[in-house]
């Protein structure tokens, strides 16, 4: 019995061992099938990541353009650019050309000195060289036979002739630019309305207008002319008012316009591409100006117009009985002052030239050497350049 029953506990044993042993075998190949698979999977992943920057690659350098694209401003923002530099540039010419430091009458002149004072030339007839008194003075504009002056707290004075109110401007608040002309005085105020006095009729007794600019506003400049006055407007159009025989106020299609000028019975406008507008009467040539490139300041005479270019040179068109026009060899010109039959031209080293006719006393010019003037800012003749 003992035999037997050990006989069957080995046979146990032995069945025993080889399922363990099968146990094992399974066991060791599930070891092997899953530290195989691990390593299938590490190497598929690793395939994977050292090919992804290869398929990633065309999205990175688009994605690398598209920033570049960003810095790049596109063609409308370089548009906005650019009219806002137009802008920036109209205004800060504006500012240089519309309040200048000397400027003629009939038969007188009146310029500015670094110091706010007034230095004159001429016939004194109705007082208009008598400015002695005056102080502070910021820009100065003359009339046929007055003369006055915009003071650097808005307020504005004048001497000469009165007789038809032209001088009556000792009211006159928050003014920042002035324009004279035969019997009228205009003045711009800081919020863009014009207010006028002067002369109300033409010489044959009937009403002009000219004086009927209580309405406009938004205007930057004003331009007075025998019988009509110019507004130029914060958009660069141009509003007229007054007597309009020969067209001089046909001025609603302008457009683009940084400074306007009034002569005795025409127009002009300069243009932000440095090109002249003009209207009119024409018998004496003064608004043949189509052909005028690169000017950044326009003068209006009774019958002849005046242009200064970037480069310092002058151009005339018009009247040119006195010589008034004889200005085609100066250069180094930063100012312009123009009277009736006279044209003056301002050297940055202070020499005065000039031509046209002498009245009394005007020939003391040639000694003026300390005029306070309007030098055109390098920036903006650079930035004319660019933007023309």
């Amino acid at each position: 019995m003992k035999s037997t029953v050990f006989g069957s506990k080995k046979k146990n044993s032995e069945k025993h061992g080889g399922r363990i042993f099968s146990a094992a075998v399974i066991v060791f190949l599930a070891l092997f099938l899953a530290l195989t698979l691990s390593v299938k999977v590490r190497s598929d992943a690793s395939r994977i990541s050292a090919e992804a920057p290869l398929s990633q690659q065309q999205p990175a350098e688009d994605a690398a353009q598209a920033q570049e694209q960003e810095k790049a401003p596109s063609e409308e923002q370089q548009r906005e650019q650019k009219e806002s530099r137009k802008a920036q540039y109209k205004k800060a010419l504006l500012d240089w050309a519309v309040n200048p430091s000397s400027d003629g009458g009939h038969s007188h002149v009146i310029g500015l000195s670094p110091d706010g004072k007034v230095i004159t030339a001429g016939l004194d007839n109705f007082g208009q060289l008598q400015t002695e008194e005056w102080s502070d003075i910021a820009a100065v504009s003359s009339g046929a036979w007055h003369s006055v002056g915009l003071k650097s707290d808005g307020t504005v004075t004048a001497v000469g002739n009165n007789q038809y109110g032209q001088c009556d401007v000792s009211d006159w608040r928050d003014i920042v630019q002035i324009s004279a002309f035969a019997d009228t005085t205009v003045g711009v105020k800081s919020d863009g309305t014009v207010v006028s006095v002067g002369k109300e009729t033409n010489h044959s007794g009937y009403a002009t207008g000219q004086h009927e600019v209580s309405r406009w506003n938004d205007i930057v400049q004003a331009a007075a002319g025998q019988f009509h006055t110019l507004g130029l407007k914060r958009d660069g159009t141009v509003v007229a008012a007054g007597q309009n025989h020969y067209g001089q106020c046909d001025v609603g299609g302008w457009t683009d316009i940084i400074q306007v000028a009034a002569g005795y019975d025409y127009s002009l406008a300069l243009k932000s591409d440095g090109t002249v507008l003009s209207a009119g009467y024409n018998e004496c040539g003064q608004c043949d100006v189509s052909d005028w490139t690169d000017i950044v300041a326009i003068y209006a005479g009774f019958q002849h117009s005046v242009g200064l270019k970037a480069d310092g040179t002058v151009v005339a068109a018009g009247w040119n009985d006195r010589g008034e026009l004889n200005v085609g060899d100066w250069n180094n010109i930063v100012a312009v002052s123009v009277g009736p039959y006279f044209t003056a031209g301002f050297q940055a080293d202070g020499t005065v030239l000039y031509t046209g006719s002498y009245e009394d006393g005007m020939n003391v010019m040639d000694s003026w050497h300390n005029i306070s003037l309007p030098i055109m800012p390098p920036e903006i003749i650079s930035e004319f350049q660019e933007l023309k």
